[in-house]
């Protein structure tokens, strides 16, 4: 379904610019020439790398189990693959987490899904509002 959804896009992710860029270079892409410890292709090709690792584990099981695999990769790659973090983010994280059924997992995926995306949030948010 993912190969289907984004294959349109595919060209995107072989040629110079957009995402390919994006992917590699991170911001440094768009000017923002700030220097990170870690290249933005690194952290593109360790999620890969953890995303092959965890999908033994997700697929020998039931749904709950692929279901918190894939949120906690979602959050995983959320929080070091983009170049940029937004609150909206992280609102498929939270749908996916809500359907898990109640328990430890569970739990802890709804809490740092909405905990981080509400920590993001206020970084945006002006909370004091402008006399």
């Amino acid at each position: 379904m993912v190969v289907v959804c984004y294959a349109p896009f595919a060209s995107g992710l072989f040629h110079g610019g957009g995402l390919f860029e994006l992917a590699t270079h991170g911001t440094g892409y768009l000017g923002d020439k700030t220097a990170h410890a870690v290249p933005q292709w690194v952290w593109s090709a360790l999620f890969a790398a953890l995303v092959v690792a965890v999908a033994p584990f997700a697929t020998r099981g039931d749904w709950a189990r692929l279901v918190a695999a894939v949120a906690a990769l979602l959050l995983v790659f959320i929080l070091l693959v983009p170049p940029w973090l937004f609150a909206w983010y992280f609102v498929t994280p939270i749908a996916l987490a809500a359907v898990l059924p109640r328990g430890r997992l569970g739990l802890a995926l709804r809490a740092a899904s909405v905990i981080l995306g509400a920590d993001v949030m206020l970084y945006y948010a002006r909370l004091v509002p402008p006399r």
